[in-house]
């Protein structure tokens, strides 16, 4: 895949890796897991830290992929009613593709 090929998609990615880090710093999430990453020590070696858009860009291109997303794998009426809100769990929805019937 040409992962990152437009300079928006990189700047979007750090933008987002940073923001996911702020928010497993925030409680309660916080309380849950360590808001610590664990990140590869050499590549903190070679960027001298972990601050850098160029730490973030490699970090980005050396671990980012597709993973697979299974589909129609809850059914409407068993798991969710029409309105996607799963039974027995209020205000629980559920948002992705495993809803759909059919892709």
């Amino acid at each position: 895949p040409n992962y990152f090929d437009n300079n928006e998609d990189i700047q979007s990615g750090i933008e987002m890796l940073r923001k996911c880090l702020e928010i497993v710093k925030q409680h309660p999430l916080s309380d849950m897991v360590n808001p610590e990453p664990i990140l590869p020590l050499d590549m903190i070696k070679k960027h001298g830290s972990s601050e850098s858009d160029e730490f973030w860009e490699d970090f980005l291109r050396s671990y980012a992929n597709t993973l697979y997303h299974p589909t129609s794998t809850l059914k409407i009426g068993k798991v969710v009613d029409e309105r996607l809100r799963v039974y027995g769990i209020p205000n629980l929805r559920v948002i992705d593709a495993s809803i759909m019937p059919h892709i």
